[in-house]
């Protein structure tokens, strides 16, 4: 026989049938259960794939796995804790936000004698409010010069501080005389050049300062950070007695210039329903009875007269520009609507009529049960 000859011939290969789960050549991640058909022997050699297959193969394999029930789960649970978010922070969606009346022991209705937050302090009845004019930056003087106060440019160079100090005293010695009365010192962020500091915690800071308050007695001492004019320190004040004790005071006492006695007697506390008898004014002036006099004069021109025309400060320019000017903040009414949604109403009312004429606010308040 002659020598025999190699058979070079490539011999058929038995390729076994498809199994599933079905693997890509050197890969662990199988092929979606309804690949196309073909799709499988392809993948057999990635060289056979063309472009457009294998991004479609790609595309169904990612597909494939989105579509796993609990991934399923997870991206619906991120979608409702995005829309709950988004409705309870419209503001960070570009969204204007409305007021939403959301039932809770904190915002409901007070009624006559009722308590809405029995605590340490609900057993106070009489409010003391000292009204903030200047922001105390701090200093060794201990307020007695101009140099540590923010001031207005007419308020420089009278030593106007000594008298504020003398309106803090009267509302220490006040608060400590009657045991159910809480001190309240207003005034908001009404310098830019001050930054975030206010009035009432300056004031509170240099009664400290002063000694004029003892860890006994501060928690009997408050302050009311939100207010832009006089008209906001009598109001506010009182809503901030009422986050504090969680009533409204029976009685409240202001203290400020003499010269201001008119305006928060006889405009502030009749725009508000305050009754005359439970409300009193205590009037610390300047020492400096010329300057007393320059200053009623600028008070009437700028103050009174506009309160009188505008009592809720809503439409007079004067008003509205100086409340624009101390309320750079933005802060508004600080809250206070939901705080004191008894008087929601009364924080929103301008009362300016279409005659021109000016109606007082007329609805239910607490003090006119």
């Amino acid at each position: 026989m002659g020598p025999s000859r190699l058979n070079l011939a490539p011999s058929p290969i038995q390729m076994p049938p498809p199994q599933s789960p079905r693997f890509l050549s050197g890969s662990t991640s199988p092929l979606p259960l309804w690949s196309p058909p073909g799709l499988y022997e392809k993948a057999k050699s990635p060289s056979y794939l063309s472009l457009s297959e294998l991004a479609a193969f790609s595309t169904k394999s990612r597909l494939s796995k989105i579509l796993r029930p609990k991934t399923l789960v997870v991206m619906f649970l991120i979608t409702l804790c995005t829309v709950a978010f988004i409705f309870l922070n419209p503001g960070s969606a570009g969204l204007v936000q409305l007021p939403i009346d959301i039932p809770s022991k904190e915002v409901q209705s007070q009624k006559p004698g009722e308590v809405l937050n029995p605590g340490p302090f609900s057993d106070k009845k009489h409010l003391v409010v000292v009204a903030g004019h200047a922001i105390w930056k701090g200093g060794p003087m201990l307020g007695e010069v101009d140099e540590e106060w923010t001031l207005e440019p007419y308020q420089k160079g009278h030593n106007e501080s000594l008298t504020w100090i003398e309106h803090i005293e009267k509302g220490v010695e006040i608060m400590s005389a009657d045991p159910e009365s809480l001190l309240v010192f207003s005034g908001g962020e009404t310098r830019a050049s001050s930054g975030p500091r206010t009035e009432s915690q300056s004031y509170w800071n240099l009664a400290d300062t002063r000694n004029l308050l003892t860890p006994d007695t501060y928690p009997l001492a408050t302050t009311e950070i939100f207010a832009r004019d006089s008209f906001e320190n009598l109001l506010f004040s009182i809503c901030r007695f009422r986050e504090y004790t969680g009533i409204y005071p029976k009685s409240v006492t202001v203290i400020g210039y003499e010269f201001k006695r008119h305006r928060f007697s006889q405009v502030h506390r009749p725009a508000i329903l305050f009754p005359e008898d439970r409300f009193t004014y205590v009037g610390i002036d300047h020492k400096n009875q010329t300057l007393v006099d320059e200053m009623a004069k600028f008070e009437k021109s700028h103050s009174l007269v506009p309160f009188e025309k505008d009592p809720y400060a809503c439409f007079e320019e004067v008003l509205v520009e100086k409340k624009k000017s101390r309320g750079w903040a933005g802060r508004g009414t600080g809250g206070y609507e939901r705080s004191c949604p008894e008087l929601q109403a009364l924080l929103r009312y301008c009362g300016l009529q279409k005659d021109g004429t000016v109606k007082l606010y007329d609805g239910p308040l607490p003090w006119t049960h």
